[in-house]
């Protein structure tokens, strides 16, 4: 199954609730890692990491009654643990280095569901984020630790990052089919809204999907094996982002400025998907456009690997 969405820029926060990312299990867990090491580099988003659990009794959480649930649709239930990672292009320098990326890190608990309507060929996913950037969100600790481990230039910059903040974010993501040829061909369209400490954005998209494969609207998998290509590009209007300009509460030593922020950004993720009985396996590179006005275009790659049941 191929996916091509139109570009997109959130923050580089993982999503996994989008057609091509889909595990129709009642209850599955899915490990996603993300880094620029599959690119050859180490700058700009240098890293994330997302653990997710979907299972019906997560329906029962306090955040749940805060989130969408369609009528006449098949609801899934998640909660995710993610960590984002970002330096500037060099991290030799001991001084702020103006024009380039901040050092940051946010960590984030997310409250999510998946409302899939059958039906109407529609997906319509909600998620709340809590959490914090800034030291305490251990983005420092964590590249200090890999890079003395694996005897790699010590960071040196990390005493000006984004300043300890408040993550507050909600986000309504929204699918279409518009397209299906015999469960070999899928195209989908796509509309997202972010808003929050963290991010505040507006998004549009589409997917295409292409390979072996059955509807992603179904409600059950119906076959024990699947494999598909996919290609995902979306454009994005930014109105804020903590990561580059600093949370909503406390000063940061070093950001950029508002006028500096690029508002309109593109990307486009790319990937191929196994998935046999409960195990879902996927392998993606990912190209984002500049962010900011002294910045540069950036491409990462990634694995995530999954488990239905």
């Amino acid at each position: 199954m191929l996916t091509i969405t139109p570009f997109k820029i959130v923050a580089q926060a993982i999503n996994n609730s989008w057609a091509y990312s889909n595990i129709k299990h009642e209850s599955y867990v899915r490990h996603s890692y993300e880094n620029d090491f599959f690119t050859s580099s180490d700058e700009l988003y240098t890293q994330g990491i997302n653990v997710e659990c979907v299972t019906p009794s997560l329906s029962k959480l306090p955040t749940s009654y805060l989130l969408l649930h369609p009528k006449n649709s098949s609801i899934q239930y998640g909660l995710a643990l993610q960590h984002n990672g970002y330096t500037p292009i060099s991290i030799q320098d001991s001084n702020i280095r103006y024009g380039d990326r901040p050092y940051g890190s946010a960590l984030m608990l997310q409250s999510f569901t998946i409302a899939t309507n059958e039906a109407r060929k529609q997906r319509i996913a909600t998620m709340l984020s809590i959490g914090v950037t800034g030291k305490i969100s251990t983005g420092q600790w964590q590249q200090e630790l890999i890079h003395s481990y694996g005897n790699n230039v010590h960071p040196e910059g990390w005493k000006y990052q984004i300043a300890n903040d408040v993550i507050l974010n909600y986000r309504i993501q929204y699918e279409k089919q518009i397209l299906h040829v015999n469960n070999i061909l899928s195209i989908n369209a796509t509309a997202v809204a972010d808003a929050g400490t963290l991010l505040t954005q507006v998004i549009t998209g589409a997917n295409i999907m292409l390979g072996y494969f059955e509807s992603p609207y179904s409600t059950e998998h119906k076959r024990k094996f699947a494999m598909y290509m996919y290609s995902h590009a979306q454009v994005h209007a930014v109105g804020y982002n903590a990561m580059l300009q600093g949370g909503f509460f406390n000063k940061s030593i070093y950001t950029i400025p508002s006028s500096d922020i690029e508002r309109f950004t593109a990307d486009n993720r790319t990937g191929i998907v196994i998935r046999y009985g409960g195990l879902y396996l996927e392998y993606f590179r990912t190209f984002l456009t500049r962010e900011f006005s002294t910045g540069y275009i950036h491409a990462w790659g990634g694995l995530e690997i999954g488990v239905g049941f």
